[in-house]
């Protein structure tokens, strides 16, 4: 029966030790392991490495839930598989969990293996080192040392089988025979062995020291007298007889035969020389340990040059700029927005297109007449008075009454009507309202043959006249003008006000005239217009670093793993607004590479072998190629290795572009 996931909490202080020993003890082979923010283990990258390595060790699988940040970057690093909140478990993590366990794996069975190679090489070179040495006649420092450990071993052996007998005749009860005195060369020291010492007088003991004393002067003299070194050997002559023994002639101390016979000497006396020899092999091989010290340990360097692919990316984002929030929120896709306004004032002078008829307006005066026998009629100022042959209106100057007919005592008679003079004006100006005419007038608000009027003078002053006035359309006109010149200006402020941190967005500056003061104004008989506007310039602006979070955010979902934005481009374009959000479209593009972490790399690589670097650097799955490059270069491939101090390992980063 499979077991579900097993859920194993952490406490802060809680070592890898226990935490290894808890995973050991496990039923599951799916563990959970819930720790804490600010614990001490997911706070080292060193723990969680450690983690993941002994996790690969062992038959489980182990996914980690925790809310602390930098813990769910390093454990990314690590690497493991790392979630905020427990319900965020799903199978595909489950998959990269045991799929980053076999990565693990794998890398730990290629250094094993770079290592069995490596230990190979070592061997092959030090027999084929062992064979040439022999081919070449030369003794090797393994050699010199195991016949130097011989000739120390001689004189303990030769004593050790001198007296282990007497131990065994002691041992089995016989009678001790002692040994006779002798004297024993133990590495140039000269000891006494054999006999009882207490047999051995003062001037016994005297003498053998001293006859040990001469025994080595005797040596060294002969070993004088044999050697060439510091001698003339153009003194050496010989005469040859024919037929005869070559009789041979040398200086003092040379022995015979000759200068051959002295050169065929010298081999064997130079063995007599193995102390000496010795001494300086030693020294030789001192300053090449030391050498090997220096060169292994302290001059180690190491640069490592990766390379990775970049790639051209796309994105189309509808993104959200909320003026009511004040942080990003990448996965709701909303930026804070911020309004920025600015206020400007324009002046300008067009000259007047407009052309009007004016004039003087005619007057004159008009007698009314009531023919009502029952009524009055008031007419007041103003009253409309029109021509009943031409049409044309004039109006009253003044109110007047006109009284009502008066009839005549004689019935015959038609009586007298009601009558009053009034001034009257023309409704426009012009000469057609000059009347020289006897015309009659109705009045407005009674019948012709109730109320009527009658000039019986002429009706003068009219006149008109074309004249240049300033349109509407000269004024909308340079309107328009100043504002579209302001424009540019004011965007450019807005620009300026938001700050080289902000990013203003085009799309959504409205520009507003607030003010305008026109000097004359419309229908103004003028040859000019002048005309002063103020206008006010609003737009929405957001932060670019928000921009490029978010920017980084998408472009990596869209990888769908860690990438750096090496360079991009965005534009935006408002698709519409809700009140304090406006909805924009983000268009993103750009060139992206995989993020490489330098300083893991370096720590990874300190320490390590080439063939192990090799192994490691096939491994990380970013890497498109890389070249190693070791020094010192005299060392051989399977002894160089990368330094300890990453202060002496260079990482560079080259970047190749997708053909």
């Amino acid at each position: 029966m499979k077991l579900v996931a097993e859920k194993i909490f952490l406490e802060l202080d809680e070592e890898i030790v226990f935490v290894v020993e808890k995973l050991k003890k496990a039923e599951s082979d799916s563990i959970i392991l819930v720790i804490p923010e600010r614990a001490a283990l997911i706070g080292s990258s060193v723990s969680l490495k450690l983690l993941a390595q002994e996790v690969a060790k062992i038959n489980k699988t182990a996914v980690l839930v925790t809310e602390d940040e930098i813990g769910l970057k390093l454990a990314q690093k690590a690497p493991l598989v790392a979630v905020t909140k427990v319900s965020d478990i799903s199978e595909e993590m489950w998959a990269e969990a045991r799929k980053l366990k076999e990565k693990l794996v794998k890398r730990r069975e290629h250094a094993k293996n770079a290592l069995l190679s490596e230990r190979h090489e070592q061997k092959q070179y030090a027999q084929e080192r062992k064979e040439k040495s022999k081919d070449e006649g030369l003794e090797s420092k393994e050699i010199v040392e195991s016949e130097r450990e011989e000739e120390k071993k001689i004189p303990e052996e030769e004593l050790k089988k001198e007296i282990e007998p007497e131990a065994e005749k002691k041992d089995s009860g016989a009678e001790l025979k002692r040994l006779e005195p002798r004297i024993v060369d133990v590495n140039g020291f000269k000891m006494v062995a054999g006999g009882d010492i207490a047999d051995f007088h003062k001037d016994e003991q005297e003498d053998i020291s001293q006859k040990a004393l001469k025994d080595e002067v005797t040596r060294k003299e002969k070993e004088k007298k044999s050697s060439i070194v510091g001698q003339d050997v153009s003194s050496i002559s010989y005469t040859a007889l024919a037929g005869k023994d070559s009789e041979k002639k040398v200086s003092s101390g040379v022995p015979s035969g000759g200068v051959l016979g002295v050169l065929k000497e010298v081999p064997k006396k130079l063995l007599g020389f193995a102390g000496a020899k010795n001494k300086f092999i030693f020294i030789v091989l001192g300053i090449l340990v030391v050498f090997f010290v220096i060169s292994y340990f302290i001059l180690p360097t190491g640069s490592v040059t990766v390379k990775v692919e970049s790639q051209d990316i796309k994105i189309t984002k509808e993104v959200v700029a909320d003026t009511s929030t004040s942080a990003l929120n990448a996965e709701k896709l909303t930026v804070p927005a911020k309004t920025i306004q600015v206020i400007k004032d324009r002046s300008g002078t067009a000259g007047a297109t407009g052309i009007e008829i004016t004039g003087e307006k005619a007057t004159g005066q008009i007698t009314l007449y009531n023919l009502s026998e029952t009524q009055t009629a008031s007419i007041p100022a103003g009253t409309i008075l029109e021509s009943v042959e031409t049409g044309l209106t004039y109006s009253t100057v003044k109110a007047v009454t006109i009284d009502k007919k008066k009839l005549d005592d004689d019935p015959l008679l038609p009586g007298l009507f009601g009558t009053e003079d009034v001034g009257i004006i023309s409704e426009d100006f012009g000469v057609d309202y000059n009347s020289s005419d006897r015309q009659e007038f109705r009045v407005a608000g009674f019948d012709l043959d109730v109320v009527y009027g009658k000039n019986f003078n002429d009706i003068t002053g009219g006149t008109s006249k074309e004249i240049t006035v300033v349109s509407q359309e000269d004024y909308t006109s340079l309107k328009k003008s100043l504002v579209s010149e302001i424009k540019e200006e004011m965007l450019q402020s807005l620009k300026d006000e938001a700050g080289v941190d902000r990013e203003l967005l085009t799309d959504t500056v409205k520009y507003k005239v607030i003010n305008e003061d026109p000097t004359p104004g419309v229908g103004v008989e003028s040859d000019t217009l002048n005309l002063s506007v103020t206008v006010k310039a609003t737009g929405l602006s957001f932060s670019k670093e928000d921009i490029d979070s978010l920017a980084q955010i998408l472009v990596e979902q869209e990888s769908e793993k860690e990438v750096e934005v090496e360079e991009f481009e965005y534009s935006s374009k408002v698709k519409k607004t809700e009140g304090d959000k406006i909805f924009i479209s983000l268009k993103i593009t750009g060139i992206v590479t995989p993020s490489i972490d330098v300083a893991t790399i370096k720590q990874d690589l300190s320490g390590i072998s080439f063939s192990e670097a090799q192994g490691y650097l096939d491994s990380v799955e970013e890497l498109k190629d890389y070249e190693i490059s070791l020094s010192p270069g005299w060392l051989p491939t399977f002894l160089k290795h990368f330094p300890g101090s990453v202060s002496k390992i260079d990482v560079e980063i080259e970047k190749i572009s997708t053909e």
